[in-house]
């Protein structure tokens, strides 16, 4: 496109920049382009400086940068300003990639936690391989207690979990959570997988984080109605019995997800109980 220097309407800069005639007079309303205008029929014109600081807002605008920041770097700032605000800028992009790249692994892990439940709902599994996890007691709240785990190593992934203290009594069942008091024996806990073998690191908080292993684990996700229903604990207990293993600890019972038919919520739970 051949340009003549001279001035311009604002029409010229919407079809060079392909923006609407209202971002042109906001970005003018800020200062940050200054049309004169024509006494004679009153239209607003840009001249080539308007053009260029244009070009220039427009290359800020697409690195993300606010529009009150570019108003100060286009009409205010010294190149060492300029410098300054875009270091900022660029540590809070790699701030938010780290972010967007934990949404990502998270919504990836929660997808194969649907795919598992979709196909091992009331199959019972046993994990041969020596598995160690962790389990620490809510003191705070939730989000508290997640975020100290993950200073711990970030690859952790914390669930909300069922812990019942049971070292020599068989496992629950439903007639064991329609029993309060019976009920008030369990608790709310975090949960995970040790993957990265945190509890064998010198200077492992023990004293607030409890090792369950590493040993093997009979483990199933089952469902449960909001009226109470675990006949999915009496299942795995049954499972322990016909294969003549012995629980070596107590159990643990993973939140996973809910859903809802026909007004009736229904929990689905992943429960690993150690066995040898």
């Amino acid at each position: 496109m051949k340009i003549e220097f001279k001035d311009y309407r604002i029409g010229f800069l919407t079809g060079l920049f392909e923006v609407s005639a209202d971002t042109i007079r906001l970005y003018a309303k800020k200062d940050l382009l200054e049309p004169k205008k024509n006494e004679s029929n009153k239209y607003r014109l840009f001249c080539r400086e308007d053009v260029f600081n244009m070009e220039y807002i427009m290359r800020l605008r697409d690195m993300g940068i606010p529009l009150e920041d570019i108003r100060t770097i286009v009409c205010e700032s010294s190149l060492d300003d300029v410098s300054g605000r875009v270091e900022n800028r660029l540590a809070y992009v790699e701030e938010e990639i780290a972010h967007l790249a934990e949404v990502r692994e998270n919504l990836k892990s929660y997808r194969q936690l649907l795919m598992d439940i979709s196909e091992k709902t009331n199959k019972i599994e046993i994990i041969e391989e020596k598995t160690t996890f962790l389990m620490i007691d809510i003191e705070e709240s939730v989000p508290k207690t997640i975020e100290y785990l993950k200073d711990l190593d970030e690859d952790l992934r914390p669930y909300f979990s069922l812990y019942v203290p049971q070292e020599d009594n068989p496992l629950f069942t439903n007639e064991d959570f329609l029993d309060k008091k019976k009920r008030q024996e369990v608790s709310f806990v975090l949960t995970c997988e040790d993957v990265n073998g945190i509890s064998l690191q010198p200077g492992f908080p023990s004293d607030r984080i409890s090792v369950i292993g590493p040993c093997r684990f009979v483990t199933s996700i089952g469902y449960a109605y909001t009226d109470i229903k675990y006949e999915f604990l009496e299942m795995i207990g049954q499972f322990i019995q016909r294969r003549g293993l012995r629980r070596c600890g107590n159990y643990f019972t993973q939140y996973l997800t809910s859903q809802h038919i026909h007004g009736d919520a229904i929990d689905y739970y992943r429960t690993y109980v150690p066995v040898e």
